[in-house]
């Protein structure tokens, strides 16, 4: 059994096609003896090109989202003798412009009329804020596309426009750090924790496809997290399975979320 057949043991069925891209990127890499550029990938994506690529002694993988710690970032594949530049990612940053003494604007209405525009989630990297202005990145190809195709958020009418990298906003983490005991790491459980409604309620969410898992739509209420697995429910927010801190003296699962609720 190769070590790609032994990685796809340990992925979920959602994530195959992902595998598949991934190996398609770190092969290219390795025949061309070129670096490829990815997508924008979220943490978990980015763990999975990581072990492909280890086992390929003459590559290396490094990503780059804008700012340390971006939850979207591009990765690039490259040999041995290649040394990234920032400009080898090709990201550009883009300006939200409207009238904020009379509108506001959310981060999830933002992410869903940039997706409203046609555009895929993976050509899209972190949005930012400083709860006044609004930024977000995205690959330097989409500029033109965006600025004809990016006209309202919401029933606000906006305009964007690329900005230099060094204007960025100071990213804000408006997460809320929750300690949870948990009976098991369902995710309808962990849902029902975070949000804090009725495990029937959260287990309804799943199978009606409100909730995606690293940014793959997860329709199985007993499909069980592990750490930095990353959570979005349509209409309560999203979480971060942070960390998994033992047993209580009850045996059940201490965990910590980090938790951004829509307001």
């Amino acid at each position: 059994m190769t070590a790609n057949e032994r990685l796809q043991q340990h992925v979920r069925p959602s994530e195959r096609f992902f595998l598949q891209k991934a190996t398609d990127w770190v092969s290219q890499a390795d025949r061309e003896y070129r670096p490829v550029l990815t997508d924008f990938l979220n943490r978990r994506e980015r763990y999975l090109v990581q072990t492909i690529v280890n086992q390929t002694p003459s590559l290396q993988f490094a990503t780059n989202g804008g700012f340390a710690d971006a939850e979207m970032q591009r990765g690039l594949v490259f040999p041995d003798y290649f040394v990234p530049q920032l400009s080898d990612f090709e990201l550009q940053l883009m300006a939200i412009d409207y009238p904020m003494r009379f509108a506001t604007i959310k981060h999830y209405q933002i992410l869903g009329a940039l997706l409203g525009t046609g555009v895929k989630r993976e050509v899209l990297g972190d949005v930012i804020t400083n709860q006044k202005h609004w930024q977000f990145y995205c690959e330097a190809t989409l500029v033109k596309y965006l600025q004809s195709n990016l006209t309202k958020i919401g029933s606000t009418t906006v305009s964007v426009l690329p900005v230099s990298m060094s204007s960025q906003l100071l990213p804000e983490d408006d997460s809320v750090l929750v300690h949870q005991t948990l009976q098991s790491l369902r995710i309808d459980n962990v849902i029902a924790a975070a949000f804090h409604i009725s495990r029937q309620a959260a287990n309804d969410l799943v199978r009606h496809g409100q909730v995606r898992l690293n940014w793959f739509t997860e329709e199985r209420p007993a499909e069980w997290l592990t750490v930095q697995d990353l959570v979005s429910v349509r209409g309560q927010g999203r979480f971060v399975l942070q960390t998994e801190d033992g047993f209580s003296k009850k045996g059940k699962i201490k965990a910590t979320l980090a938790v951004i609720k829509h307001k």
